[in-house]
């Protein structure tokens, strides 16, 4: 499997404090990987250097074959910004504009592929939690992206709402061979969809591995996480 993300020794510091502590992983077609840790780990962080969001102090990012990000990367967080008294639709098809050859068409399929069809018309303010992220879903996904980004995709929602965002980017993964890297502190998100994690804690790599590799040691290494800051 080719490699959409490569990240090798990344750092970042503010105040001298160190926030990310020489991170390295690689993130290949199709794969759906967890950054997991607590809040202040790094994770949204490391998130926004891969996004060129903030600056790097050191340390290498290289997304595809080449080094234009923004036609290769969807980005959606849990508090995605968006245009409150347009519609959906008109919200989507402003983004559409940004880029080359995406119609009205393809925007239709992206509604239809988030579960959106029935509410596209309405004003965003009057969006629940689980319509908005699947409004950012959407929009993330208007530029075809080989990377798709997604900063705790799942906060906020109801079972029957995180069952759908998984079975979407299911989806993604195993049938259009998108590269998906998710942020989460919630180890549910890892366990359900994940075929690889990034276990980070205070800026720096834990584990790094397929799921499987932790098995039952999974649990443990979550929590052991969440007592160490305590």
């Amino acid at each position: 499997m080719s490699k959409v993300l490569q990240i090798a020794g990344l750092n970042k510091s503010y105040n001298g404090r160190k926030v990310v502590d020489n991170i390295s992983l690689d993130v290949e077609k199709g794969d759906i990987v967890g950054l997991i840790g607590p809040n202040g780990a790094g994770k949204s962080t490391t998130m926004k250097m891969i996004m060129n969001l903030i600056s790097k102090d050191s340390g290498e990012i290289v997304i595809g074959e080449g080094t234009n990000f923004v036609e290769k990367i969807g980005f959606a967080t849990e508090s995605s910004a968006f245009y409150e008294y347009l519609s959906g639709y008109d919200n989507l098809m402003l983004i559409a504009k940004l880029y080359d050859n995406v119609s009205e068409e393809k925007v239709r399929e992206i509604v239809d592929f988030v579960g959106l069809s029935e509410h596209i018309g309405k004003k965003v303010k009057s969006y629940s939690t689980g319509m908005r992220q699947r409004l950012g879903l959407g929009r993330a996904l208007l530029n075809d992206p080989e990377l798709l980004i997604l900063d705790e995709p799942t906060n906020g929602l109801d079972p029957y709402g995180m069952k759908d965002i998984y079975e979407m980017l299911e989806k993604l993964a195993r049938v259009d061979n998108v590269a998906i890297l998710i942020s989460s502190h919630l180890l549910h998100d890892i366990e359900k969809i994940c075929n690889k994690v990034v276990m980070i804690d205070a800026g720096k790599i834990l584990f790094s591995g397929d799921i499987s590799e932790l098995g039952e040691g999974l649990e443990d290494s979550y929590y052991s996480m969440y007592r160490r800051q305590a």
